[in-house]
């Protein structure tokens, strides 16, 4: 999901040919990119994270692996045991790997869920966010007529565990979220994309070579987009496919425990009446750092919006011609608030992305790490691809998130509690 650059041919040549030479000479061997793009440092280092009158340290909120950040949320909600309503859910989804789920009832009406890790190794962002809100919560109860708040910890512990953006069955949920699925695969076009067309690049059935991890990669991207355009190749990453099963965004030919799962806690639960915000987070398209706010179908204006989240970086409705961050998705079906937003009309879902590196970084990252993780043993090289491309370890990068994260629930929280 990611923004189509507004400088010209030439200067997408001339930094892909110094990008490869650099990113050659830096990756001999490990078959990774260490990202220069923002300074990092281990969350020791990081000064506290502010907002308002309220912070917190880094390393309380953030963690590295998916049993840390889980046995994190779990006491979080635990602490808020006596002073709140709270209920707690785990669902298995595979082996010991759970979805956590906390319900703090509220005073008034409305409800807010907030998703974490739908891109498996993008949970570590919203993980954290929900643990400095869950700490907020233990300080500052916002309004004394509350809505209801769904915190959804991990919907893919999979991805969250061992660094992938697929599940345990390499489907990509955000491509998974379809009715009638056997239709829908039936009816859609293979190379609807031109997916089978550039097959042999963005899905290459074998181990990546030291070619492949230094130039080679960027000479063999270079001639497709300067022939095709960014938006085009961007696109056959993006729209997702359903035929290629060891293939790169592959989404599934059925539905998945974790959607199935969370669908029907919703409904067991009875968490939607009324008027409610989802709020869905991801990392790895956008400016570093800052936060494109993705609407699905919306009766709200774009005005309205933007007044309702006044601290996002950019929001993107159907009918915002300049998509930035989500540019390119046209084609792309399986969307997780996009699904649940035709079962559930009345509701506000936004998908909230966080900015890590530049698109065609993410994009390399992505087809190496699913080159590795099917035809490799090296997955030590492929969890660092991943984590610098969709979890930088930068300050700078973890206050954003955190206070912006942190923010938007507050918003959301105001939005969703009936005026006097």
């Amino acid at each position: 999901h990611d923004s189509t650059p507004s400088f010209s041919v030439t200067t997408i040549t001339m930094r892909l040919l110094l990008g490869s030479l650099f990113v050659g000479l830096n990756s001999i061997g490990v078959f990774q990119f260490r990202a220069r793009y923002y300074p990092q440092s281990d969350c020791s280092q990081d000064p506290p994270i502010v907002l308002s009158n309220h912070s917190w340290k880094s390393c309380n909120v953030f963690s590295l692996e998916y049993e840390e950040a889980r046995t994190k949320f779990r006491a979080a909600v635990k602490n808020l045991e006596d002073s709140f309503n709270v209920e707690s859910f785990v669902l298995p989804v595979v082996d010991d790997l759970t979805i956590d789920i906390a319900v703090l009832k509220g005073t008034g009406k409305g409800t807010i869920v907030h998703l974490s890790g739908t891109h498996g190794v993008e949970g570590y962002a919203g993980s954290a966010i929900q643990l400095a809100f869950l700490d907020y919560l233990s300080q500052n109860d916002p309004l004394s007529d509350r809505p209801t708040l769904v915190l959804v910890h991990a919907l893919n512990p999979y991805g969250m565990k061992f660094y992938r953006r697929a599940n345990e069955n390499n489907v990509d949920l955000n491509r998974n979220a379809i009715d009638n699925f056997d239709e829908f695969v039936k009816s859609r076009d293979p190379n609807i994309a031109s997916y089978d067309t550039f097959r042999d690049f963005v899905s290459p059935e074998r181990e990546p070579t030291l070619w492949d991890s230094t130039l080679g990669w960027w000479l063999g991207a270079l001639p497709k987009v300067l022939k095709n355009g960014f938006t085009s190749m961007k696109r056959v990453l993006v729209a997702g496919q359903y035929h290629h099963p060891t293939g790169f965004s592959f989404g599934g030919t059925r539905l998945q425990p974790s959607i199935e799962l969370i669908e029907n806690f919703i409904l067991q639960q009875g968490l939607l009446p009324g008027k409610f915000v989802w709020i869905d987070v991801h990392t790895g398209l956008g400016k570093i750092g800052k936060d494109t706010l993705l609407f699905e179908e919306t009766k709200h204006s774009q005005s309205s919006l933007s007044d309702y989240f006044p601290t996002a970086e950019h929001i993107v409705t159907p009918h915002v011609q300049d998509k930035k961050a989500m540019g390119g998705y046209d084609l792309t079906r399986g969307i997780v608030v996009a699904y649940l937003q035709e079962k559930y009309p009345a509701g506000l879902f936004v998908l909230q992305e966080f900015g890590t590196l530049p698109p065609i970084f993410v994009g390399r990252s992505l087809i190496l790490e699913n080159m590795i993780h099917q035809y490799s043993n090296n997955k030590a090289a492929g969890r660092v691809l991943l984590q610098s491309s969709f979890y930088p370890q930068s300050k700078e990068w973890r206050a954003s998130v955190v206070q912006r994260g942190v923010s938007l629930i507050l918003q959301a929280v105001e939005l969703t509690t009936p005026n006097e």
